[in-house]
């Protein structure tokens, strides 16, 4: 169990991640996480889950640690957890037909908002419907807290069979952002992959709002020094969002990938390539910002090939990378020819 501690402003932040369970041992992890946050007196805002489909008695040993977790289907053969709690303040459901999909606290500078497992209405309409549908959940699940859309600053995006739609995927997105003002002011950083979900819907999404209370908070988006921006080929995100408050930075980057300064893919077929081309473009997000790699506090890496781990920490011990703390997922990313994405938050305090 990795667990990275950020202490500022009278609460604490718990970035957990337990990787490689077998499915054989989870329900005693999820136990040990249950208890691990009990010790600390901290509750969870956000767990999600990669792995194989479980069974009924599994999932429901999952619910235990939070009713609003996630599970994302994936190849791994093995479970990958990840959990952020929150110490020192209350957390306050947020809840829908007697079903919780979401918490928000708050700390002296503003209110926090985090949905997961958001689902479309209608799992039967076409997947382009399904797509709007789940943003207008999203934004109407915002509303019953006082928040809007403006006010998200980072969005997952779990898609089945991303290869095959994601093109109305991202018009759907585009439709969404359009009818609600998105492009007039904060485009919030996001990761689209692959995923299957329980529901068998045609995707599940999560995203995080945070609304200051005062002038002392603001949001903006961050280029990427070594890429264009997504939307020049067509995706609605920004490839980083920074977070400054009276206490800390939080620097949130989009799913990144091995995409050149002219947004095609670089080093195709060849996995370490894209693995170090990746790590470049996250390292040059970080440094732009005055951040490193020890500033990094929870991260996902997602992998086509079954090789793809073993194959990313022989390139972190070849550079001498410290490891991330990291949740690890198989599965499509959002082109064909992509081998490897990387998605990560970073804090700094003051």
């Amino acid at each position: 169990m990795q667990v990275v501690r950020i202490s500022r402003s009278g609460i604490a932040e718990y970035f957990i991640h337990i990787t490689n369970i077998s499915v054989e041992q989870a329900a005693q992890h999820f136990l040990k996480v249950m208890q691990f946050l009990q010790a600390q007196n901290a509750a969870p805002a956000s767990v999600t889950a990669f792995g194989p489909r479980p069974e009924a008695i599994l999932e429901a040993a999952f619910k235990k640690i939070s009713p609003s977790a996630s599970w994302v289907i994936s190849n791994n053969n093995s479970i990958s957890l990840q959990i952020w709690a929150i110490e020192g303040c209350a957390l306050t459901p947020i809840e829908s037909e007697g079903n919780i999909f979401g918490w928000t606290f708050e700390d002296a500078n503003a209110r926090y908002c985090r949905l997961e497992g958001i689902l479309p209405q209608h799992l039967s309409a076409p997947r382009s419907v399904q797509a709007l549908e789940t943003f207008d959940c999203m934004n109407a699940a915002l509303g019953r807290i006082g928040m809007t859309f403006h006010h998200v600053v980072r969005t997952w995006l779990f898609i089945d069979h991303i290869l095959d739609w994601y093109g109305e995927f991202n018009q759907a997105r585009h439709d969404f952002f359009h009818r609600r003002q998105i492009f007039d002011g904060l485009v919030p950083a996001s990761t689209g992959v692959a995923g299957e979900n329980l529901a068998n819907a045609a995707l599940q999404a999560g995203l995080l709002a945070i609304q200051p209370k005062n002038g002392s908070v603001r949001a903006e988006a961050v280029p990427s020094p070594l890429q264009c921006p997504a939307l020049e080929y067509g995706s609605a995100f920004s490839r980083a969002v920074e977070v400054q408050a009276p206490d800390h930075r939080r620097l949130m980057i989009s799913g990144t990938a091995s995409i050149a300064l002219e947004g095609h893919t670089c080093h195709l077929d060849d996995l370490n390539g894209q693995i170090k081309c990746t790590y470049d473009v996250l390292h040059a997000i970080l440094a732009s910002r005055g951040m490193d790699w020890p500033d990094v506090c929870r991260a996902i890496l997602y992998f086509k090939l079954p090789d793809g781990l073993p194959r990313s920490l022989a390139i972190h011990a070849q550079w001498g990378l410290p490891l991330l703390p990291a949740a690890f997922a198989e599965f499509d990313i959002c082109r064909g020819d992509l081998l490897f994405e990387v998605e990560l938050d970073a804090i700094k305090t003051r």
